[in-house]
């Protein structure tokens, strides 16, 4: 049921996917399977991410933490506090976002879940930008991307380069930055990965927005 759910959020029907996924959390709720429930939870906090609802998607993210903390499922746990530092970083309460995504990142190293650490390390390097703490990003960035690589995550690799070269353009490094642009489009043509967004150097070159 929640499968049909993530479905129709791809396909943009969001008010169908959530109508799906409350149908699908009642019944995680009836038989007390807290690892669904936190789950489902979550999916429905990043779907009122996209529709903007700040304070609805904390509420989910913060019910979800509760609940996965309470049946020790540090994953899920992981997935709740990156949830609560997007709504976080999205209101520009900076502090508490670096603080939720340290915690997550933490999490995710300690379990061994090496891909997912590294999208915790971008989702750091977006708050060391608005942080304007540029060289930190640009590091964050670039274990990401290494990391990415050795997990075999393709479409990750173009979303973290193309970080790359904001954090490398904000620091004046053009050059390095055109280099990253180019790897993340390189990427983009190869994958499914169509969300990176790019807007235009001085000399007529691209980057990331």
């Amino acid at each position: 049921m929640s499968n049909i759910a993530l479905a129709l959020q791809d396909q943009g029907h969001l008010a169908a996917s959530r109508a799906k996924m409350e149908e699908a959390l009642a019944v995680y709720r009836q038989i007390e399977a807290e690892a669904e429930i936190a789950r489902v939870l979550e999916n429905i906090g990043d779907l009122l991410l996209i529709q903007g609802d700040l304070p609805g998607a904390q509420l989910k993210f913060e019910e979800a933490l509760r609940i996965s903390q309470h049946g020790n499922d540090k994953s899920h746990e992981g997935y709740a506090l990156e949830g609560l530092a997007q709504v976080f970083l999205q209101r520009g309460e900076l502090n508490d976002a670096e603080k939720a995504n340290d915690a997550a990142l933490k999490l995710r190293v300690q379990i061994g879940e090496k891909g997912i650490a590294a999208e915790s390390q971008i989702e750091l390097a977006q708050v060391r930008i608005e942080q304007d703490r540029y060289s930190d990003a640009e590091q964050l960035a670039r274990q990401a991307i290494s990391q990415f690589k050795n997990e075999g995550e393709v479409d990750d690799q173009g979303s973290a380069f193309a970080l790359l070269a904001k954090a490398l353009l904000l620091q004046g490094k053009t050059e390095e930055a055109h280099k990253a642009v180019d790897s993340a489009l390189a990427i983009s043509k190869k994958t499914e990965n169509s969300g990176i967004r790019f807007f235009v150097f001085d000399d007529g070159g691209a980057s990331v927005g």
